[in-house]
């Protein structure tokens, strides 16, 4: 069964450890159920981005059905912080002074301690391996998990959110 969970990622490393993530998620077991998990497509036979039509690639494939699949707390919340990861560079820690400075004016948390509410998300993230690094030394995003979060967002909605972070660091200026 390892050998199928494997052949359903493409025997790809950032596939595996994503897959690795969502197995963790749900309970650790490899399950027939969980292989049948990451060989669904959930309908989308067409991926549409600024990379024109393409068939769905296994990477997407497994992204999509991890956020999915995620199930703890603020779900929507970790999910709504890991889609505008698109407007940051690939491979480039992204240190956790930022999202402490922009936890509630971009990224939407709220409370006495938005900053410690996006650091869990942020965590959640990282345990589902769709982002790597650390809380402590920045987080960051390998290309095909940028290439997929891109295809996700009109040119215009990432310029938009790229204004916002930074209308946001010049108003702390």
């Amino acid at each position: 069964i390892a050998y199928r969970a494997a052949d359903a990622c493409g025997r790809l490393p950032l596939v595996l450890a994503v897959a690795g993530g969502m197995l963790a998620e749900a309970g650790g077991q490899l399950t027939e159920e969980f292989i049948g998990l990451l060989q669904e497509d959930h309908g989308e036979v067409l991926r549409e981005g600024d990379f024109g039509d393409e068939h769905v690639k296994i990477e997407d494939r497994l992204i999509t059905a991890s956020l999915r699949a995620y199930d703890g707390a603020e779900r929507d919340e970790v999910v709504g912080l890991f889609n505008p990861f698109a407007i940051f560079p690939e491979d480039v820690p992204v240190p956790r002074a930022l999202f402490d400075h922009l936890a509630d004016s971009v990224f939407g948390a709220t409370g006495k301690r938005p900053h410690l509410k996006v650091r869990s998300w942020l965590t959640a993230l990282l345990r589902l391996s769709l982002l790597q690094g650390s809380i402590a030394d920045g987080v960051f995003q390998h290309d095909i998990v940028r290439g997929y979060l891109r295809s996700r967002h009109a040119p215009a909605g990432l310029r938009g959110k790229q204004r916002q972070v930074v209308g946001a660091l010049a108003d702390a200026a």
